[in-house]
């Protein structure tokens, strides 16, 4: 008997009694994580640990300097390109032929990916503020702050590492890889145009994530170290949210 499975189309699986508890309990983590770096940094309990840490990497960070004139710009350019990611990592596999015929019982695929994408964000949040209260780096404007004569400090002076925009991008960049590996695979053999416009997306998607780690370098809101540590924390809060989430299988 000729076995057909080889053959079949890859489909997402609905979401598991299971993935809804932890999407609940990633949410709720995210929130108390942001809670307790609002109630942690800058207190005595903490004050201690961001003294000498993180001083080795300070000849990586002269490789790039920021710029005063421009920061503001170069700011919320770093803000478009994350909301540009999010967009990606949703819509853009729909280029891909044949992409929108999933079966009709399961959930649009936008959908699907949007709560994947919550899942990458959710981990990616809770790990990033855990990060930033042990870690407590001060941003590279804050010595510029103080000699105006500026001493109210606030809490976000001192969350620079790592960098919550560079690594949401790259969450969001993980998230569309297995995206777009999993809309090729609906196909067993999948059209070279597909597999243009798949990379296309994905060169897309690096630049864009990219290019918003190094707005963040240039608006002085966060040091070279930061964005290349926030990169790969991205990368594998995606990673994480796509072993657990509407895993691809065959029939």
């Amino acid at each position: 008997m000729t076995d057909t499975r080889s053959n079949a189309p890859f489909k997402v699986t609905r979401s598991r009694p299971y993935e809804r508890w932890l999407d609940s309990l990633l949410l709720g983590c995210w929130g108390l994580s942001v809670f307790a770096r609002e109630k942690l940094i800058l207190s005595e309990w903490t004050a201690g640990t961001r003294i000498g840490l993180l001083e080795g990497l300070r000849p990586l960070d002269k490789i790039i300097g920021t710029s005063n004139e421009w920061g503001h710009v170069f700011d919320l350019c770093s803000d478009i390109g994350q909301g540009s990611m999010a967009v990606l990592a949703i819509f853009s596999p729909f280029l891909i032929k044949g992409e929108i015929n999933r079966h009709r019982k399961l959930p649009t695929p936008w959908l699907l990916r949007t709560i994947r994408l919550f899942r990458a964000a959710a981990i990616n949040g809770v790990l990033l503020e855990w990060v930033r209260i042990g870690v407590q780096r001060p941003r590279p404007y804050l010595t510029a702050k103080l000699q105006t004569g500026n001493t109210a400090l606030a809490v976000s002076d001192f969350t620079s590492f790592y960098s919550g925009h560079t690594s949401f991008s790259f969450a969001a960049l993980a998230t569309l890889a297995f995206a777009l590996r999993e809309s090729l695979s609906q196909d067993p053999n999948p059209k070279p145009q597909d597999m243009r416009v798949a990379i296309m997306i994905l060169l897309l998607a690096v630049t864009t994530a990219s290019a918003t780690g190094l707005m963040r370098v240039l608006a002085g809101r966060h040091h070279l170290s930061d964005v290349i540590a926030g990169a790969t924390m991205g990368v594998i809060s995606g990673l994480l949210a796509a072993r657990v989430n509407h895993r691809a299988r065959t029939d």
